[in-house]
């Protein structure tokens, strides 16, 4: 039976990434997505999510129905913006996260936590 480390799962889900991107590739789908893998010593699960191009994630679709309630403008969803000394695409939002991209790691960010910096930047963002 095979001991699951951190790092080894860490290699298993950049391979599952690489065989995902060439699939979406070869069927002309604009992605996949990979959530965070559970594991233990029996085994592991990985919620995957797929994308056609031009479509839009649950989390997108979630960031633009409530942006103007929780202050942002329709724009923040796939804004780049910078958060933490660091460049990032808003791919959505999960109950009270922001979801961020960074190259092809995905972060978590609170709502509130996002608002405030963009204020501090002054960002055409934000609802008026």
């Amino acid at each position: 039976m095979m001991t699951p480390s951190k790092q080894k799962i860490q290699e298993i889900r950049q391979e599952m990434q690489a065989a995902l991107s060439a699939i979406a590739t070869k069927h002309g789908l604009e992605g996949f997505n990979l959530g965070t893998i559970r594991y233990d010593a029996d085994g592991f699960r990985v919620p995957v999510e797929g994308k056609f191009l031009g479509g839009e994630s649950q989390e997108m679709k979630t960031l633009r129905l409530n942006a103007r309630v929780l202050g942002f403008k329709e724009d923040i969803c796939g804004a780049e913006i910078e958060y933490s000394n660091r460049k990032f695409k808003v791919m959505g939002m999960r109950r009270s996260n922001m979801i961020l991209a960074e190259g092809d790691k995905s972060y978590t960010a609170k709502v509130e936590s996002v608002k405030l910096t963009l204020r501090m930047q002054n960002s055409p963002l934000l609802a008026a």
